[in-house]
């Protein structure tokens, strides 16, 4: 059960990775006052939340009724964080990055809580793609409790890095540090998607040689 703890936290946060959305937040919320910035970091995080809990408990409800089996969810779950990783360390372009003539854009809309930055920042198809792969890992009821206090953890993680995005950005991390935390994430996806496709395979074949 620590093992299923350790993965659910390391592929969660780092699919989540508030760190990253902390810099795309700074720059789509300069004309927001201070008490605006925190209803919204808290409506987010809320948000992100619910839309992972909720995939958590109804995954399997949602494999079952397309008629997906667990290997192919794994597999596919596998290949799309490896497509994730693959953009995190790319040293041009980072999937967390938004277009220039977005962000200008964002800056005067009223509401950036729930879009952009819950989804799909936050919790965007990674991240539930996840958590729908790690509540297939361990589908017992304490599997099901660890997973949701993860996502509970990385909630509150979450709200207080957004609000003390600015310190982070510009006073800790810097961008240098940013993108290092970035890639080494990134890194750490990859391993955690090239693992989903393994366990996937490896379970189809123990099917197919059975049915031999």
């Amino acid at each position: 059960m620590l093992g299923f703890l350790l993965l659910c936290f390391s592929s969660l946060f780092s699919i989540v990775n508030p760190l990253s959305s902390a810099v795309v937040f700074e720059a789509i919320s300069t004309k927001y006052t201070n008490k605006e910035k925190l209803d919204i970091i808290r409506r987010s995080a809320l948000t992100m939340m619910f839309v992972l809990i909720i995939f958590s408990l109804t995954g399997l409800v949602i494999l079952k009724f397309f008629s997906i089996t667990l290997d192919a969810l794994r597999i596919g779950g596998g290949l799309y964080l490896m497509l994730i990783s693959f953009r995190m360390l790319n040293p041009i372009r980072s999937h967390k990055e938004i277009h220039p003539k977005t962000k200008s854009e964002l800056k005067y809309k009223d509401d950036i809580a729930i879009a952009p930055i819950a989804i799909p920042l936050l919790s965007g198809p990674g991240a539930i793609t996840t958590t729908i792969v790690l509540s297939t890992q361990n589908p017992t009821y304490y599997g099901l409790l660890t997973l949701i206090a993860v996502i509970l953890i990385i909630t509150i993680l979450t709200y207080f890095i957004l609000k003390n995005a600015d310190w982070l950005t510009k006073r800790f991390l810097g961008h240098t540090g940013i993108k290092t935390l970035e890639k080494i994430m990134g890194l750490i996806i990859l391993c955690i998607g090239v693992q989903f496709i393994l366990n996937g395979m490896k379970d189809y074949l123990i099917v197919v040689l059975q049915a031999l």
